[in-house]
């Protein structure tokens, strides 16, 4: 019964920051894009202070799951290479349609920008990979942290390529959430959040008030001559993922059912909305300017976005050759 308990409320969790991810993908690319001014939006701000960072960390949370169960170097090797194909096939599928679909709309297309959308697109799905492999192999040789930190000063030098910054910013995240499940040191930080709390809210407080739009990854990238922002993007990553997820853990009982049950399904699905949804906001990118509508508009699309994603899924899913192509899931 508290396996289950347990499974639920991270599905739950995972449920509120898809919600989160959409919702910021329709601040940005629905609202003011052609203004650029999503950047100082302070709802914007707050959600991309976190929102990768704790999913990165949940990711390495249940890693630590699996690889647990594999006692042998020959069931991780395999491990590695089954998730690898889930994770990166349907990117280079989908992102394929992209491209495909871009040029029957703009009539424009070379092998440079299939190669690049690849690359370059649903890029928190190749920070995933990323983190699953590095990890995977660090524990065949039973040196997770040596190996992590390895393979992070190994890719340091190119974080001017593609996603490599992007990836830099939220590896860190996932190795200290398989560490936080390996010591379960959430159970250490329950005798401390009487002190943890109050201290993380004064740090982000002021953190939040030096963020600007050169704090952002998307912008300032990981040069090693950017380390105050580098250092604000880190400390503001792991202190407001802390604060939110305390406050999820205390508010999650309040909510209707209804609202539990819904989160719990979409997080049951979270890649596939990722996935889905990012498909349908790179292809929608309509943008609406009326100041007056607030957060209404975004919320409302937002929930359109994760119900068509959810109806597509269930659609795909009903075969199972599709559900394998297009959303990594496993052939019966």
């Amino acid at each position: 019964m508290v396996k289950v308990e347990r499974s639920k409320i991270i599905d739950q969790l995972k449920g509120l920051m898809i919600f989160l991810v959409v919702f910021g993908h329709s601040i940005q690319y629905n609202v003011f894009e052609k203004k650029d001014m999503f950047w100082s939006n302070p709802v914007w701000k707050l959600i991309y202070t976190f929102h990768m960072p704790l999913f990165m960390a949940i990711s390495g949370w249940l890693l630590f799951f699996s690889l647990k169960k594999l006692k042998t170097s020959t069931s991780k090797i395999k491990f590695g290479i089954k998730r690898s194909i889930s994770l990166m096939l349907p990117v280079v599928i989908w992102m394929t349609l992209y491209t495909l679909v871009n040029f029957v709309i703009n009539r424009d297309i070379n092998i440079n920008q299939l190669f690049s959308n690849i690359t370059n697109g649903l890029w928190f799905i190749w920070a995933l990979w990323g983190g699953l492999l590095i990890l995977t192999i660090g524990s065949i040789f039973n040196k997770q942290l040596a190996i992590s930190i390895l393979g992070f000063l190994i890719i340091l030098p190119f974080h001017n390529h593609g996603n490599v910054a992007l990836f830099l910013y939220v590896f860190p995240f996932f190795v200290i959430g398989y560490y936080f499940n390996s010591y379960q040191a959430h159970i250490y930080m329950k005798k401390y959040i009487k002190i943890i709390i109050p201290v993380f809210i004064l740090v982000s407080t002021a953190l939040l008030i030096l963020w600007d739009k050169s704090t952002y990854i998307y912008v300032s990238r990981f040069s090693p001559t950017n380390s105050i922002n580098i250092s604000i993007r880190y400390i503001l990553g792991f202190t407001n993922s802390i604060l939110f997820l305390y406050a999820f853990l205390y508010i999650i009982k309040f909510l209707p059912k209804k609202t539990q049950d819904y989160l719990d399904m979409i997080g049951s699905k979270t890649l596939s909305i990722y996935i889905i949804s990012s498909f349908i906001i790179y292809l929608v990118q309509y943008p609406i300017f009326f100041d007056y509508i607030g957060y209404i508009y975004p919320l409302i699309l937002s929930l359109i976005y994760i119900k068509l994603s959810v109806l597509i899924n269930n659609t795909i899913t009903k075969s199972d050759k599709l559900s394998y192509l297009l959303l990594g899931k496993q052939l019966k």
